[in-house]
């Protein structure tokens, strides 16, 4: 009897294609949901993990706002870990490009490692170790938005990957690509997500408006009249998106 793996091929697979671009439409409501609950302070809605107050289906969840929020997110997030596992497994059996597979494993790993980032935002909160600062909650929570980020890249490059213009109109990564593409590429890429990196550091430092003018930073010139650290990290934002633009 053959190997599960011996129908492997490279050809493009519709039905890939589309349970990949599930995943990528999932885990923009996902992206949606955290960014709603950290807009409304709702993160310790619940102060335990994984379970919601005990429970899978706590009291008061989908009556009480910042307890919808929470407790949907968390939800959405182990549906997008059934979702990375289901990926690992077709493209394991299915998928004869060996730098698909291993994204797949990757987008697996980092998944699993977002959903202990998150479960460390809870625990470690200054409600629960009863610190009078919050700097290592608020430390995970950084570090978690920004693994949401290389999710979100990750399953964008596995759904184009299977594709069909992709797939028949070129090689992928076999091809040869010149060096100041990859120079450039590799530049831009440490530029995004350095800027996302500031700008998950401003969002969760509650410096959104820190400066409330724009593009002028006061009266009369783009930089701040006075400095402290949410001013300048929120201004390091500006400069990020002009670099990250160019």
């Amino acid at each position: 009897m053959p190997a599960l793996t011996n129908y492997r091929s490279d050809s493009y697979k519709p039905l890939l294609f589309l349970f990949c671009l599930l995943s990528l439409c999932w885990i923009t409501v996902l992206l949606f949901a955290g960014g709603f609950t950290t807009s409304i302070k709702a993160g310790m809605a619940f102060l335990d993990w994984p379970l919601s107050n005990g429970s899978v289906n706590p009291k008061g969840w989908l009556t009480e706002t910042d307890k919808l929020a929470e407790h949907s997110h968390r939800l959405l997030g182990m549906k997008i870990g059934l979702l990375s596992i289901g990926l690992l497994l077709w493209t394991y059996l299915r998928e004869s490009r060996d730098w698909v597979r291993k994204l797949s494993r990757i987008l697996v790993l980092v998944v699993i490692l977002q959903g202990m980032l998150g479960g460390a935002r809870v625990r470690f909160d200054q409600l629960n170790i009863m610190s009078d600062h919050n700097l290592i909650a608020q430390s995970f929570a950084v570090i978690h938005a920004c693994g949401a980020m290389i999710v979100l890249c990750i399953l964008v490059a596995l759904t184009l990957a299977n594709t069909r213009r992709w797939i028949e109109g070129s090689s992928g990564f076999d091809c040869e690509t010149p060096k100041g593409i990859k120079k450039w590429g590799a530049i831009s890429t440490v530029a995004v997500f350095t800027q996302i990196l500031i700008g998950a550091i401003m969002r969760h430092a509650d410096a959104g408006l820190a400066i409330p003018k724009f593009p002028l930073a006061s009266q009369a010139s783009i930089l701040p009249s006075y400095w402290n650290f949410e001013i300048s990290i929120h201004f390091a934002h500006r400069v990020g998106a002009v670099i990250v633009s160019v």
